[in-house]
């Protein structure tokens, strides 16, 4: 299984929304949590996204049609 590192940033409207694990759901990916913290009125949250390439960019795509921010890092890794 493929995986893509990404770093979310999650605007105050959408904290409180379940939005990886409704993404988990929707697409065929196996989220990672790594690094999640809120601070005031902005939460980030730093994951692998397992699954295949093309599942992988439905799901980003996915979260940034919600308002949510996207950068990747680190370019791909494998997951186990």
């Amino acid at each position: 299984m493929a995986g893509q590192k990404v770093k979310l940033t999650v605007p105050s409207d959408l904290v409180n929304t379940p939005l990886i694990w409704t993404m988990a759901k929707q697409f065929q990916v196996v989220p990672n949590l790594r690094r999640a913290s809120v601070h005031g009125n902005r939460a980030t949250v730093e994951m692998e996204l397992g699954g295949t390439g093309e599942e992988i960019e439905r799901a980003l795509d996915w979260l940034k049609d919600q308002g949510v921010r996207v950068e990747t890092t680190q370019g791909e890794s494998a997951t186990s």
